[in-house]
């Protein structure tokens, strides 16, 4: 008996085991395909976005690089501050020299990739790199090169991680409080039959039975069957005890 409710023990915990890993499975594919998805959305709004803000510093800044009118591309290139993602821009000539510079407050200067004189987006682990061509007269006068931080993109993936890690609690939860249900409504109730045989096999004793269930499910039947059968059995044996008293008087 105790070795029956050991294996069931046992197999309830593995039961609880195997929905935790399938949850996380499927929590962890789900959680890469929302990241991917966002990552590659995030990069297209962020390339246009900032191919946008390269096309209207390029528009006003024609005159200033024709010019070479450093103080009117560097006060362009500032009004780019209310953009906090912005780490860095610059104006260069078509040479490739450098007309004027933008940086944020917080930023240093690593890992300096040269802008070259086409349009192109790079992105890296830890930020994207846009190069946007500076046409006048249909000719190559300069370029722009802003460079953005992907915090916007980092904080979307904390987002992420905890929506995941919320929803896995809340599945592990439900998850074993239904294996915990179905246990009281099925296993223990079956321990509860399993028992009462046990008894009856070691002890003789058919006056023993088990509280009807509520409910007319399978279990249900099955315990409301046993009772008959061995209220059946002790009014035989009753009836045969009786016989037996009769004959030996």
């Amino acid at each position: 008996m105790d070795g029956a409710k050991t294996k069931q023990a046992c197999l309830i915990r593995k039961i609880i085991l195997l929905s935790i890993v399938l949850t996380a499975t499927e929590l962890l594919f789900i959680g890469i395909g929302l990241y991917s998805y966002d990552s590659v959305n995030y990069g297209m709004e962020l390339t246009e976005d900032v191919q946008t803000t390269s096309q209207m510093i390029a528009d006003n800044n024609a005159a200033a690089i024709l010019n070479m009118d450093k103080r009117s591309a560097t006060e362009i290139l500032n009004s780019l501050a209310h953009k906090p993602y912005i780490e860095r821009a610059s104006i260069h000539r078509a040479d490739g020299s450098e007309l004027a510079l933008y940086s944020r407050a917080d930023y240093i200067e690593e890992n300096y990739i040269p802008g070259v004189a086409k349009s192109i987006s790079t992105f890296t682990e830890s930020f994207a790199l846009i190069n946007h061509r500076i046409i006048s007269k249909g000719e190559l006068i300069g370029y722009i090169q802003i460079r953005s931080d992907l915090s916007v993109l980092k904080s979307r993936l904390k987002t992420y991680q905890a929506i995941v890690l919320l929803v896995f609690l809340t599945i592990v939860i439900l998850s074993f409080s239904t294996i915990m249900s179905l246990y009281k409504r099925m296993l223990k109730p079956l321990n509860q039959l399993t028992d009462a045989v046990t008894h009856i096999k070691n002890k003789s004793d058919y006056s023993l039975r088990i509280a009807d269930r509520q409910g007319k499910d399978q279990i249900g039947s099955l315990i409301t069957g046993f009772n008959h059968m061995v209220s059946h059995i002790e009014s035989q044996k009753g009836e045969l005890s009786l016989r037996n008293c009769f004959n030996k008087c």
